[in-house]
């Protein structure tokens, strides 16, 4: 899914492109899939889609962002239809219904890599498209968290109860 390091994996991989499991597909292969603090997805995203000079990118993105959008704008905005662009949908929405053998956070995906795909012929997961920013924390007030928190509250519940699936 964008913005939990897909592009990285799916090179790893040796994908020409990403390979996913739809709920309509079940079948017994086994399947993991990783996943991001919704916060500091949403982050990532106003990185990559904001700033002046990577205004090229937002071409592709579905919501009305401009140029130097404030974080806190782009929150509301994202926070108002999630689901309008496949780089702020929710995460529960692209695990479906499908049956996930590993459940992994993207923060510890490089100690777990070679255990989830150590089956099969992969080369190293080098991090590509990495934004870097400050811990997600110091962009969020209490109002921003409040909104956040209502439109991804699922993908908070998926992300905190990963420890029961290790």
């Amino acid at each position: 899914m964008p913005k939990v390091a897909s592009t990285s994996q799916s090179a790893a991989m040796l994908w020409k492109r990403p390979c996913r499991a739809y709920p309509d597909e079940q079948n017994d292969d086994y399947k993991f899939m990783a996943v991001r603090h919704p916060f500091d997805r949403l982050v990532s995203a106003w990185i990559y889609f904001t700033p002046a000079e990577r205004l090229r990118h937002s071409q592709v993105f579905k919501h009305a962002v401009w140029p130097d959008m404030p974080f806190g704008a782009f929150v509301e905005l994202v926070c108002q239809h999630p689901m309008k662009d496949k780089h702020t949908a929710t995460q529960v929405r692209f695990k479906g219904g499908v049956e996930i053998d590993d459940l992994v956070r993207l923060e510890d995906m490089a100690p777990r890599w070679n255990a989830l795909v150590g089956r099969f012929p992969v080369a190293t997961m080098a991090h590509r498209n990495k934004t870097d920013h400050k811990s997600w924390p110091e962009y969020f007030t209490p109002a921003l968290k409040a909104i956040a928190g209502d439109a991804y509250s699922q993908d908070i519940e998926l992300y905190e109860g990963i420890t029961k699936w290790i």
